[in-house]
């Protein structure tokens, strides 16, 4: 019998990508013992937050990831769904055009509470499985992803942030150069 690929769904809206989020899937990809991570970034947020123009963080995601393909790959099926945002949609849809794969949705530790509160949060559970990823130190477990939050990120970029956007910042540089190239966050 052929094996079947256990990709883990990484949904988000990577306002911007960072480190965090790479952290994150590489963590997932082994702790899970998965064959890829599919990155969909958000078309819309969910909960009506604005975001940086889709094609931005599309590009800013694909900077974070090059070098791992064919491991991580993004995939904009998001803004091909009627309503998008809802994981249960698009986890569907990934289902449906590739029957033969195994899906999962791979979730930061942080948003625990927070998907009690998603459309058909207990679908999603059923049907394909939460993969919790720790973010921050926690008693319960020694591993943990750094808690890097885009939106610090984001305003740190502000015209006099408290502390400006250095090399080492919590992002590639590639993603670094583009954010500053296309004015984004000021």
């Amino acid at each position: 019998m052929k094996h079947r690929l256990r990709v883990g769904v990484f949904g988000g809206s990577f306002d911007p990508p960072h480190f965090g989020h790479l952290f994150a899937a590489v963590y997932a990809l082994k702790a899970y013992d998965l064959d890829r991570i599919w990155f969909v970034p958000a078309f819309h947020h969910r909960f009506g937050k604005n975001l940086t123009p889709y094609k931005h963080r599309k590009k800013m995601l694909s900077l974070l990831v090059r070098g791992f393909n064919p491991l991580f790959a993004i995939k904009d099926i998001d803004q091909a769904i009627e309503n998008p945002g809802k994981s249960i949609l698009t986890l569907n849809t990934l289902q449906t055009m590739f029957p033969k794969h195994v899906f999962k949705c791979v979730v930061g530790s942080d948003l625990k509470l927070q998907t009690k509160k998603w459309f058909q949060a207990s679908k999603i559970e059923k049907r394909f499985g939460f993969l919790w990823v720790p973010r921050g130190p926690s008693k319960n477990n020694q591993m943990y992803i750094p808690n890097i939050q885009s939106s610090d990120i984001r305003h740190r970029f502000l015209k006099k942030p408290k502390r400006p956007i250095k090399p080492n910042a919590p992002l590639p540089p590639s993603v670094l150069e583009y954010i500053k190239a296309h004015h984004l966050y000021t």
